[in-house]
């Protein structure tokens, strides 16, 4: 793996132009500076091969972390700063068209609009994102034919909401039995892959959900040092400045939610029927945890 800033002038020494198959574009553009993104798409040009592909997505126009975002946050139009100094700008449609239009063809430029329903709480939140894929145009120098190699490129910030773009509301599919240590009770399971995945987009919907909870109940302190909510890649961090940090994340290999509180310590969730609660205490709910814990040290 290897780090290079996008927006350098120079190119990544140890990678050759014109010598990627694929580069995967995902909420990069969002968080450079607009100044930034000619040159930025000019290096991926360069780099990949004639007939290679950027495959993009990144936040749609109006989409929920937009509308969350309060008007001390805007810097510029569509374009905001989270409490942790990183920057998110939300796409059309048309925008894409115009950035990618001078160096690919466009083969496709779409918007994906996602629905999350908490439906124990009746709460939909709507979710645009920008995908598109382009093709490089511009034939370069033939050069000896080489084994396939894609680039995969993230911003190395914190992307709020990165990983609830998907939604599932229809019940799991039990393929074994499970059950909570000296309980009976059966409680979810995945067994196979595609549950696997299916536990992957379950989990991040629910930090997603939570996510948005705590921001409310962190509200009036969001603007002090030190206090902040992040969610990026499926973990759900959580700064209380002197009073602690809490980082919830997902284990998709156990099937599982840990949670680090700087209150209870360490702990484990399930989930069974929409609830995630702790698997030595069944009693024990984790929203409802971390709203008791946190409204505690916010006293």
């Amino acid at each position: 793996m290897y780090f290079k800033d996008l927006t350098s002038e120079s190119l990544p020494e140890h990678i050759e132009p014109g010598s990627i198959d694929v580069c995967l574009c995902i909420f990069v553009l969002s968080a450079l500076h607009p100044n930034s993104w000619s040159q930025a798409i000019g290096n991926l040009e360069k780099l990949l091969k004639p007939g290679g592909r950027v495959l993009f997505r990144d936040y749609g126009r109006y989409d929920l972390a937009q509308l969350r975002f309060k008007g001390d946050r805007l810097l510029e139009d569509n374009l905001y700063v989270r409490g942790d100094g990183t920057r998110a700008y939300f796409f059309t449609q048309e925008e894409i068209a115009e950035l990618f239009g001078k160096n690919f063809t466009i083969e496709q430029n779409a918007i994906d609009r996602r629905l999350i329903v908490n439906r124990a709480r009746k709460i939909k939140m709507y979710r645009p994102f920008v995908g598109a894929k382009m093709l490089t145009r511009i034939a370069q120098t033939s050069r000896k034919p080489k084994p396939p190699f894609t680039l995969s490129i993230f911003p190395r910030v914190s992307c709020r909401a990165f990983s609830s773009a998907f939604i599932s509301v229809a019940p799991y599919r039990l393929k074994t039995r499970i059950t909570v240590p000296n309980k009976s009770k059966l409680i979810a399971s995945y067994s196979t892959d595609k549950l696997k995945d299916q536990f992957i987009r379950d989990s991040h919907d629910y930090l997603d959900i939570l996510c948005r909870d705590l921001e409310e109940l962190l509200d009036e302190f969001m603007d002090k040092p030190g206090y902040d909510v992040v969610l990026s890649s499926g973990v759900l961090t959580v700064k209380l400045a002197h009073k602690g940090t809490y980082v919830i994340n997902t284990q998709p290999a156990n099937f599982q939610i840990w949670v680090s509180s700087p209150v209870s310590g360490p702990r484990r969730f399930e989930v069974n029927e929409g609830k995630w609660f702790d698997i030595k205490n069944e009693e024990i709910f984790l929203d409802t945890l971390l709203k008791q814990e946190i409204s505690t040290l916010l006293q």
